[in-house]
């Protein structure tokens, strides 16, 4: 299987992540072009989000002919071509289209995917459904040819062991209204971690974290928590929660297996986290920690990218 991956030279979780399990999987037979220096070992210096941590700067550089992708993919050499980040890629996606290379491919039989991990909820180029694939984090404007698909965190940074829990809060927060419970206030910061080895330490150290519900509920620091053995607690920005949001209930997006009081604490005010918080006991701790841990076993970058191919 010949994958021609097209990058784009901004981070995204999305993108990047589908591209580190499809390595994992195909090795070298997965040619990213350009080249995604960031994804390499010691590239993790060249992202600005969250300091590279997490999926960045992994995998080994291996001896890849860039050169000559445009002659080969003419040539119909690649099964597969793969828009990693279309909402970027707009104008490469045109200009493609112009020399007919897309056109070409699907006469050659071959498959194409179009990936789009933007936060705007309107798919970026609805043309490309007549070309492939489209895969996306949410969908509330039902179109059928949108295939959801979430965030991923890489299988080896997922904690294996339980560790021993030390303390009640991740340290890192950035939910200012946490800052309303005083332990929260006395022993949580909103500077970042420097360091990716102290960072996982802390949550693994740590019964919960906070985060907060962003263009989706799973970000990156939730599977990052829940990887840790650490029960995400998620902020819902005062929404009114009754197992899903009004946006959710439709599916138009996807809430992931994120269930409140089993692997996650949904909160909509300080009080309501504390009053949650409160009726955990020991025993029912142990089981939304265990339960956090096995949903991010459902989500890792090597399964969301196998997902991606039995899709196409």
């Amino acid at each position: 299987m010949k994958i021609l991956y097209i990058t784009t030279e901004i981070e995204d979780y999305i993108s990047d992540s589908i591209f580190y399990g499809l390595r994992m999987e195909y090795g070298p037979d997965v040619v990213d072009f350009p080249k995604k220096e960031s994804m390499y070992i010691g590239g993790k210096d060249l992202v600005d989000y969250g300091g590279g941590f997490t999926l960045w700067g992994l995998l080994p550089d291996l001896n890849i002919d860039r050169e000559h992708v445009l002659e080969q993919l003419d040539e119909g050499y690649y099964d597969v071509i793969i828009f990693s980040d279309i909402y970027r890629q707009q104008e490469s996606y045109t200009h493609w289209n112009v020399y007919r290379r897309l056109e070409k491919t699907k006469e050659l039989g071959k498959k194409m995917v179009f990936l789009d991990g933007s936060d705007d909820g309107k798919p970026a180029v609805t043309e490309a459904f007549n070309w492939g694939p489209y895969f996306k984090r949410d969908n509330p404007y039902h179109y059928p040819q949108v295939k959801i698909i979430g965030l991923a965190i890489p299988e080896r940074k997922i904690l294996t062991d339980r560790p021993t829990k030390t303390k009640t809060f991740a340290r890192y927060n950035q939910v200012d209204e946490g800052y309303e419970i005083p332990e929260v206030r006395d022993n949580c910061s909103k500077e970042r971690f420097t360091n990716e080895e102290e960072y996982y330490a802390d949550l693994a150290a740590s019964k919960y974290g906070l985060g907060m519900k962003k263009s989706g509920w799973d970000t990156p620091r939730t599977m990052e928590y829940a990887a840790n053995w650490c029960v995400p607690c998620i902020y819902t920005k005062g929404w009114d929660w009754d197992g899903q949001t009004w946006y959710d209930r439709d599916h138009s997006t996807h809430p992931l297996g994120l269930v409140d009081l089993e692997n996650c604490i949904l909160w909509a005010t300080p009080f309501q986290l504390m009053d949650k918080l409160a009726a955990v006991d020991d025993q029912k701790y142990a089981q939304m920690s265990q339960a956090a841990h096995d949903w991010a076993l459902t989500r890792t970058c090597e399964q969301s990218a196998k997902y991606v191919m039995e899709n196409i």
